[in-house]
């Protein structure tokens, strides 16, 4: 894997894992009680940006360091992916 698909593959990974680290745990207004005028209740009270996106890059970094392991240690390779024999003998090689 060159640095280009490196980072393209964990640019993804942390993407996806920001999109489910948003929905953990919010704390809505509804929530709290406190509810602002003009607002739906399940606005969110507080947002820790800062923490959300720390979390999100320690656990893209893990999720992305075992991606380029099996990427690069040839554990997984093409042949095994081709399960209806569209690449023909050997592509993988």
């Amino acid at each position: 894997m060159d640095l280009a698909s490196g980072v393209l593959v964990f640019a993804l990974i942390w993407v996806v894992v920001f999109l489910v680290a948003v929905q953990i745990r919010p704390h809505t207004q509804d929530d709290a009680g406190e509810i602002t005028p003009g607002t739906p209740a399940s606005a969110p009270k507080s947002f820790d940006m800062k923490r959300k996106l720390r979390v999100t890059t320690l656990v893209a970094v893990v999720i992305w360091a075992a991606v380029a392991w099996v990427i690069t240690s040839g554990v997984v390779t093409l042949d095994d992916l081709d399960i209806v024999k569209r690449f023909g003998p050997g592509a993988g090689h």
